[in-house]
């Protein structure tokens, strides 16, 4: 198991579109899904650019029209660390918030083997870190303090968040294989 911290691969061109498009023009599109994990009653706001593929139906590729940019960031963060990948699953971009929980629940993207990128898409409360966890769910492997652009690389692992305590947590997830 590896992982990899990397916080030099996003375009300048994909990092103007993170911020003109996403967050400053307010009419980026996120839904409210009333839970952030499949069992948990925390709700978090979610712009699916590409729903799980057990979501989907079978010539549904992207659900956004924004897939673009989303794409070169992945097919960039792969580039710059020789990571190779034949299908992507998943990508969303999350925005969590204080709900009076500490933390979300620990979880595993999806049942079968895959990749994950998360990034952090904004400056964020520094104590809503992600832990990834051993397979046993109880051995910690790596806690992540959020920044900016950051991104962190990590294959089929339980994993949980914090809650910021104030303002909100941009995330970009892709899952991948």
């Amino acid at each position: 198991m590896f992982f990899i911290e990397d916080e030099n691969f996003i375009l300048d061109k994909d990092k103007k579109f993170i911020e003109k498009v996403v967050f400053e023009e307010q009419n980026f599109p996120f839904y409210l899904q009333p839970f952030q994990t499949f069992f948990d009653k925390k709700p978090v706001f979610v712009h699916q650019l590409l729903r799980r593929p057990e979501k989907r139906k079978s010539d549904e590729f992207f659900n956004s029209p924004y897939s673009d940019p989303f794409i070169s960031i992945l097919n960039s963060f792969c580039s710059n660390n020789n990571i190779k990948y034949n299908e992507m699953l998943r990508c969303a971009i999350n925005i969590s918030f204080w709900n009076d929980t500490q933390k979300c629940e620990i979880h595993s993207d999806h049942i079968f083997p895959h990749c994950q990128l998360l990034i952090c898409l904004n400056d964020t409360d520094p104590n809503s870190e992600t832990v990834i966890l051993d397979d046993d769910k109880k051995t910690e492997l790596l806690r992540v303090k959020p920044k900016k652009y950051k991104g962190i690389y990590f294959e089929n692992k339980p994993h949980y968040h914090y809650y910021p305590r104030s303002g909100y947590r941009a995330m970009l997830v892709y899952t991948f294989r």
